[in-house]
């Protein structure tokens, strides 16, 4: 069985990394980077939601498992395949297949409608042209893991619009279209990426709403691990459906990130490199280009070479030393990323539940209390990121909640300045979890109790208490602030 499960994280750490080489269109060579969608927390798989959805099969081969802590009597059905989803969490989801229900996980299915099967159908094909150089694709997805580009319409190409209508977020439709050998083929455009008339300039997609701008520009680096030395792609726009190819960088090359943004399933930066001074008098211009995150990373040379460039670099971290292990809740393993940022194509490896870990930092990022391990990769000592929600300092990776974790895991929970001694004043239920909601234990009225963090959750209000070295969760009705006597 373990072997089973080590065979299986590295399979997915694999096609993490197989699918951030895909690359579309004209590309000079280069990578997209992060074309995969981001590997998804592990929750507890027990907490499920009900749902009544048709979803499809978008990896390659998916795993249906009768239960969720064995694969004996797994089934494998392949891409596409439809199913009825039942029930669903960020990590797993409850299908029905053939009659039975079975787990898969969520990952690993899409609920958009890529098959186009919603979309409203013209009576007669509306003739529409690409405004600019646009893809066609299999699906109604730009996610380039299942979708893939079958062919590259050019400026004003002529199109027979079948049917139009929404997957995921964005509308596309069903188009018939003339390929290079003359063939009349289908496949799915964005919509919006169609004119009505020939002759028009390139439709601007205003892409502003998707993008926060940097308070100061960030020093990054092109960083392409899957082939050292190589280079990755400039876009004249976020999206690889309707922008053009602008050039490409070397790895290793220093950028400033201005924005951060996402659109459809990928991740990017707009950055802007230097251009070229024939006198050191002369102003500094700049040039602007989006770039997939996967491609960069703060640290040139993709991960850091000690303990003081993670301190320098993330300044909200601070050095400690502590032998913590995976906890049993990461059930598909623990995933040590380059930097904190959970939601990049950025993993260096995983490690399974209850391996020991080298804690030598932690710190906050992007709202994520984590930790920075020290661990050796490929003959050499390397620091990565780990999110502390799946780390525990009980060897057995038994689940041991600290108040860090707990206030990564609940963002509407704030720290108190310091621990406040409260004092109930009717009884108090404590639960040690707030999700499902039961008495651990209670507190009598004229009990005193410490009190480290309050918040809400679901629309309660809440204290997080400390007692006896375990925190649990208490409604603020019944507990007031103790005074001290003069």
């Amino acid at each position: 069985m373990k072997n089973r499960l080590v065979a299986l994280l590295l399979a997915g750490l694999m096609t993490a990394s197989l699918a951030s080489c895909v690359a579309t269109g004209n590309n000079g060579g280069g990578t997209e980077g992060d074309q995969t969608r981001p590997p998804v927390s592990t929750n507890d798989p027990t907490q499920l939601t009900d749902v009544d959805q048709l979803v499809y099969v978008i990896a390659k081969n998916a795993e249906l498992l009768p239960d969720i802590n064995t694969t004996l009597g797994a089934l494998s059905v392949e891409r596409m395949t439809e199913l009825h989803r039942v029930k669903l969490s960020d990590q797993w989801s409850v299908v029905e297949y053939n009659g039975t229900q079975y787990y898969v996980a969520t990952a690993a299915l899409t609920a958009d409608d890529i098959l186009g099967k919603l979309f409203t159908p013209y009576a007669e094909a509306l003739t529409m042209y690409a405004s600019g150089t646009i893809n066609v694709r299999t699906y109604a997805s730009a996610d380039n893991s299942f979708s893939t580009v079958i062919a590259e319409l050019q400026l004003n190409t002529p199109v027979k619009v079948l049917s139009k209508g929404l997957s995921g977020s964005r509308e596309w439709s069903k188009v018939q279209f003339t390929d290079a050998e003359g063939q009349t083929k289908e496949g799915f455009v964005r919509f919006d990426l169609l004119s009505a008339t020939e002759e028009q300039p390139p439709i601007v997609v205003d892409y502003s709403k998707y993008f926060t701008t940097l308070t100061s520009p960030q020093i990054m680096y092109v960083y392409t691990p899957e082939n050292p030395g190589g280079n990755i792609n400039l876009r004249s726009a976020p999206t690889t459906e309707g922008s053009t190819w602008a050039g490409s960088l070397k790895d290793g090359t220093q950028v400033e990130v201005i924005a951060t943004g996402k659109d459809d399933y990928a991740s990017w930066c707009k950055i802007r490199v230097a251009r070229p001074q024939t006198d050191p008098d002369d102003p500094q211009f700049y040039d602007e280009y989006y770039v997939h995150t996967g491609g960069l990373t703060p640290i040139k040379g993709g991960q850091a070479s000690s303990l003081d460039d993670i301190l320098t670099l993330y300044r909200g971290f601070e050095a400690i030393n502590k032998t913590y292990y995976v906890s049993n809740e990461a059930t598909q393993g623990l995933f040590v990323r380059s930097a904190p940022d959970f939601t990049a194509d950025n993993v260096i490896t995983g490690f399974l539940p209850k391996t020991a870990l080298k804690v030598v930092a932690q710190g906050s990022a992007n709202d994520v209390f984590c930790y920075v391990v020290e661990f050796e990769f490929n003959a050499k000592t390397t620091y990565g990121f780990v999110s502390a929600r799946y780390v525990t300092p009980d060897s057995n990776g038994t689940p041991v909640k600290t108040l860090e974790s707990l206030l990564a895991t609940y963002g509407g929970f704030t720290a108190l300045p310091a621990p406040a001694t409260y004092v109930a004043t009717a009884k108090v239920n404590c639960s040690f979890s707030v999700e499902e909601w039961s008495t651990s234990l209670s507190l009598a009225a004229g009990d005193q109790v410490t009190v480290v963090a309050q918040g809400t959750y679901s629309g309660a209000s809440l204290y997080i208490l400390e007692i006896d070295g375990n925190y649990y969760f208490a409604a603020t009705a019944n507990l007031v602030e103790a005074t001290t006597p003069a």
